[in-house]
Formats: C-alpha cells, sequence, structure tokens
C-alpha cells in the first residue's frame, strides 16, 4: 500500500471541502480508517475491490467521503457525493451520486442522475461505515454485484394497502462510469445496460423487510496474464496474455432482508440470487444473519454468519465474524472484528496465486483463511 497516494487521495477530498455561507447548503463528511490483518492457507489474496494481499493492509476498508447538498427551492434540492477509496492497487476520488430531487409530495419523491443501486439493505450508506455494526457489509451477499450505482431516474412513494404502509421504488437507467474490481488477480471492469427494477420496503411492529429486484444487460472486461504451470517444455512461454470481453449477458438479481431494532437487540438478515443467462458468468446465491446486544447503548457485540454458493457447481464460501462495535462519541465508533474463512471447491472471494490462473480441477480452488480489522469510522 502507498501511504503518498492515500495522502494526495486525501488531500484532494479535503480540498472539496471549502465551505461559504449559505442556509441552503450544507456539506458533510464521513470517513473509516482501517487495518487489516490477513492470513491465508495458500497465500491467496481475498477481496474484489483492493485485496487484501498482504499480512497488514488498510486498502480494503479505508476511504473518505464528502457530500453536498443544496436547496433551490422548497421542492428541488440537488445532491453530490465524492468518495475516495482503493481501486484495485491505486487511490483514487469517484462520484458517488450527483442527482436532482424533486418532491412532489410528501410522499412522492422523482429523482434523476448518478444513483445508488437499491438491492441491498445498506444500498444508500454503503460507504458510510458509521451506519452499520460491522466494519463493512458481510461480502458473500454484496459482492454478487460489484455496482453500486447507476445514471438514470427513480420514483419514491409511500402509501397504505389495509393499513400496512409500503414504501415502493422503481428504478431504470444505465451506467455510464464502468466499475473496476480485482478478479483473479487482475484488474476487471463491468458495466450495465438498460438497469431496471422494483424495491419495496415494509415496515411492521416485529421489522423491516425489504425486497427488490433488478435487470440488466451485463458487460464484463478482463485483460490478465495466465501462468503455464511449471515443466512443460519450450517453446511454450512463461505467462500467456488473455482477453475476455463478454457484453449484453441478460442479468436478474433477487434480494430480500429484514431488520429488527428493538431495544438491546439487534438482528439483520439479507437472501440475494444472482442469475445471468448463458454461461459466461456464473450463478450464486447468497445470505447472512447477524446478531447483536446493545450494552449500556455504547456497546455492541454481534455475530455474523454468511455464506455465497456457486451454482453452477457445487461449492461454496463462508465466513463466521465476531465483532464489536463501540460508540466513543456522537458521531464517532471504533469497531474490531475477527473472521474465519473458508472456501470449499469454489474460489469464492479468494484471488489467485500463481498458476492457479491457469485451468485447474475444482479441489484445488479451495481455501481458507482468518482475518482481524481494526477501524475508526466518523461522520461530521
Amino acid at each position: 500500500m502507498s501511504f503518498k497516494k492515500l495522502a494526495v487521495a486525501v488531500g484532494l477530498a479535503s480540498a472539496s471541502m471549502a465551505t461559504f455561507a449559505a442556509d441552503d447548503l450544507s456539506i458533510d463528511a464521513y470517513g473509516t480508517i482501517a487495518v487489516d490483518y490477513y492470513n491465508s492457507d495458500d497465500g491467496r489474496g481475498y477481496g474484489q475491490r483492493a485485496g487484501v494481499e498482504e499480512s497488514y493492509s488498510m486498502n480494503e476498508n479505508t476511504r473518505l467521503g464528502v457530500q453536498a447538498k443544496y436547496d433551490f427551492t422548497d421542492s428541488l434540492s440537488g445532491s453530490a457525493q465524492a468518495l475516495v477509496q482503493s481501486q484495485s492497487d491505486s487511490w483514487g476520488v469517484e462520484p458517488a451520486w450527483a442527482y436532482l430531487d424533486y418532491e412532489v409530495n410528501n410522499d412522492f419523491n422523482i429523482r434523476a442522475g448518478r444513483l445508488r443501486l437499491p438491492i441491498f439493505g445498506e444500498s444508500e450508506v454503503l460507504a458510510v461505515g458509521y451506519a452499520y455494526p460491522w466494519v463493512q457489509p458481510p461480502e458473500e451477499m454484496y459482492q454478487q454485484v460489484v455496482q453500486s450505482a447507476y445514471e438514470g431516474v427513480d420514483a419514491l412513494a409511500s402509501f397504505d394497502v389495509a393499513g400496512q404502509q409500503i414504501d415502493a421504488q422503481v428504478f431504470g437507467g444505465t451506467t455510464l462510469i464502468d466499475t473496476e474490481f480485482t478478479y483473479r488477480d487482475n484488474r476487471a471492469t463491468t458495466s450495465a445496460d438498460w438497469v431496471y427494477g422494483l424495491n419495496l420496503g415494509l415496515p411492521t411492529a416485529i421489522a423491516d423487510f425489504r425486497f427488490s429486484y433488478v435487470k440488466a444487460n451485463v458487460n464484463f472486461e478482463l485483460d490478465e496474464t495466465l501462468q503455464v504451470p511449471t515443466g512443460l517444455t519450450s517453446p511454450f512461454p512463461s505467462s500467456v496474455p488473455v482477453n475476455v470481453d463478454i457484453e449484453d449477458e441478460l442479468g436478474h438479481f433477487y434480494s430480500a432482508g429484514f431488520k429488527r431494532d428493538v431495544d438491546n437487540v439487534l438482528l439483520i438478515g439479507e437472501w440475494g440470487k444472482r442469475y445471468v443467462e448463458g454461461d459466461s458468468i456464473r450463478d450464486t446465491e447468497a445470505f447472512y444473519l447477524t446478531a447483536g446486544y446493545r450494552i449500556d447503548w455504547t456497546y455492541l457485540p454481534h455475530i455474523t454468519y454468511a455464506q455465497q454458493e456457486d451454482l453452477d457447481g457445487e461449492g461454496k464460501q463462508t465466513q463466521i465474524t465476531l465483532g464489536l462495535r463501540w460508540d466513543v462519541m456522537p458521531g464517532v465508533s471504533l469497531k474490531g472484528e475477527v473472521a474465519r474463512i473458508e472456501a470449499d471447491d469454489y474460489s469464492g472471494l479468494f484471488n489467485a496465486k500463481g498458476g492457479a490462473n491457469f485451468v485447474q480441477s475444482d479441489s484445488s480452488l479451495g481455501n481458507d483463511a482468518n482475518m482481524a480489522t481494526i477501524a475508526v469510522d466518523f461522520v461530521y
């Protein structure tokens, strides 16, 4: 990890926080400073965005964001958010969102611009670590769809049906900015065309429930170098460049979840299934369950079980995480987590090592790892 690159990126974000006197303008900042310790049974890195590939790393969960909102009128406002985080092996600033919001009435809004893809329970606050109990939401679930934003429109409405409140969101658009992530130790990009879907929320006395569906034409591009196994004689080279270019694969993603946060008890669960028509991209299914208990409204110990299954084979990845959140003061929390990750006949979120990129049997894809993380989250 380059601390010089991180310092430059943080400086760029800090410079954008210059304020000026305007009653209709509000500027907020948030961020996470995290250190991961990682130990893998066979040395493979872990994580799709930046990847933890060292004994200690700050790449995976460290980020800084700045959000500005301006009220043009009582009904029309504009919001923009810039985010500094690691993408593969470099740091950069990206627009998390930028949109106009028109409030038709108290129960109906229309937004247009760059918006969050509303397919997970924490989609709207995905980069704001202070908003949830973990250092980051369970990756087995959330990394099924690496894109977090799209360019387009949505409509949000709240209404009652037989005494039950329903919060509905319909959305549609495309992705004009490609998403970069780490795939098999190489940088890959993905985008989606004709994105559209529906998100429903049902707040009840028992828990808040949500259901969502999104459909899109998925594009995927990867430039990688395959390592030829040792032992092959000349004229075979030691490595072979390969380009993978997938266009307009029709993909579907279904998800459902619940959250119960009553008194001292916190329960969260989500389920999701990715299905892509065609054989180029694997189909997956994942879920997680989190249980926590607040002590004096200051400490929150919690446990999470997460699982992702490869529907095109018989492999799966599981992760058990023990964590503790300490709310040090308003707007600042300190978190600690330890996790055990196991992948059985499945590469899961592990990156390749050496010749592991080459064609191999499923039995060689399994891997186990331990991870520990300390993080400070803040909002200002």
